[in-house]
């Protein structure tokens, strides 16, 4: 018996299978298109983070500018008692000094008691911005519980050697004297591009 051949009814089952594997393609694209995204944005966010640290170092080695330019001028200003009171040498220029030791309060961060204090001072030293476009901008605390002359007591100083006292245990070396030298904390604060902002302080002793 021969049987009648109906080309529509082949068309209606393959109809599915068409509509099936254009879903299919389009999950994989969609899918596809966010794996894409995914991985320039987090190449655009490494990018931004490696840009981020290279602005913070470089703002920290813009601050040995700010920390050699205190040194000198603590240098300068070594001799008699100049350095037992806040320093003002009147003008324009102001002197970054303080001769007692002040710091942040509880809870307050350096730049919050930077902004806050020591901006309102008019006792910040300023150098001009630098060819990678930081600005650097020091004070110096001498690290003492009040202004004056210094006391052993109220400063913290290098020990004082006296001649009968060594640091050395060996047989026949020759005891040294030596009077207590006064702590100074330089703060260098550098502002640069990006709102980038570094504090580096170092204490020396003089």
């Amino acid at each position: 018996m021969l049987k009648m051949h109906n080309p529509r009814a082949r068309r209606r089952v393959a109809a599915p299978e068409r509509g099936v594997a254009l879903v299919t393609a389009l999950v994989v694209l969609v899918a596809m298109t966010l794996a894409g995204l995914a991985i320039v944005r987090s190449t655009l966010t490494s990018t931004r983070i490696s840009g981020n640290l290279a602005f913070q170092q470089s703002a920290t080695q813009s601050a040995d500018v700010g920390i050699e330019a205190a040194i000198a001028w603590l240098e300068a200003n070594s001799a008699g008692t100049r350095l037992n009171d806040h320093i003002d040498i009147g003008g324009t220029e102001p002197v970054g000094y303080f001769a007692l030791r002040e710091d942040p309060g509880a809870d307050q961060s350096w730049q919050a008691y930077w902004d806050t204090v020591i901006s309102t001072t008019a006792r910040v030293n300023t150098l001009a911005v630098d060819d990678a476009g930081n600005r650097v901008s020091w004070v110096v605390h001498r690290l003492c519980a009040s202004i004056g002359e210094p006391g052993v007591a109220g400063c913290e100083s290098t020990p004082e050697l006296t001649g009968n006292e060594s640091g050395s245990k060996g047989s026949g070396v020759q005891n040294l004297q030596t009077s207590a030298q006064r702590y100074y904390r330089i703060t260098a604060r550098v502002d640069g591009p990006r709102n980038t902002v570094s504090f580096v302080q170092v204490v020396v002793a003089r």
